[in-house]
Order: structure tokens, then sequence, then C-alpha cells
């Protein structure tokens, strides 16, 4: 189990209630272990696309994980699996009206 989430600030955007909102990915994982505190970043995450400050660094926070939240109630209910048609409703098929 990690202790923090190491997270990037991608861009902002203006929210519907007129506020400054940002765009954060988190792009690695802070470990504290027996030999000392370790970093686990996303290699695939190009910090050089960051808004760089004067020196050419750029900023990234640290924040203690979310706890894991219980199922929201607006997920979009699951598809049913696909089950072949019946005997029944291949034979009550109706192709009277089929204009071929």
């Amino acid at each position: 189990m990690h202790n923090y989430n190491i997270v990037a600030t991608t861009g902002t955007y203006i929210g519907q209630d007129g506020q400054k909102r940002y765009l954060n990915k988190t792009v690695g994982k802070v470990f504290e272990t027996k030999s000392g505190v370790k970093l686990k970043l996303d290699a695939s995450f190009n910090l050089a696309a960051l808004e760089q400050t004067a020196d050419g660094s750029v900023w990234l926070a640290v924040f203690p994980p979310k706890e894991q939240q219980p199922e929201q109630t607006h997920q979009r209910p699951r598809a049913q699996p696909y089950a072949p048609p019946t005997m029944q409703q291949v034979n009550d098929f109706q192709d009277d009206e089929i204009p071929f």
C-alpha cells in the first residue's frame, strides 16, 4: 500500500459555476519502506509537457491516497449478455412485411 499520490496539474478550465478548475493526473506514488522513502513514477508521463517555472523546473503535488468509495448509484446499467433467439422466437418471426 502506498502512502501518497504524486499529482501533476495538466491544465485548467472554467467550471459551470464560473470557478477555475484544475485538470490533475496522478503520475506516481510514494512508498515508505524499511530502507527509506521511494518514488514510483509513470514512465510514460512527459514532465516536459507541464508548465515550467523560470528556472525550467516543474511542480508536482503530493496527496494522501483517496479511500476507495462505494459504488455510485448513478452508474450506467450493465448491458445484458447476448442470448441467441429461442426456436419459438425464430418460428414466430413474420417475414410477410419484408418488401423484397
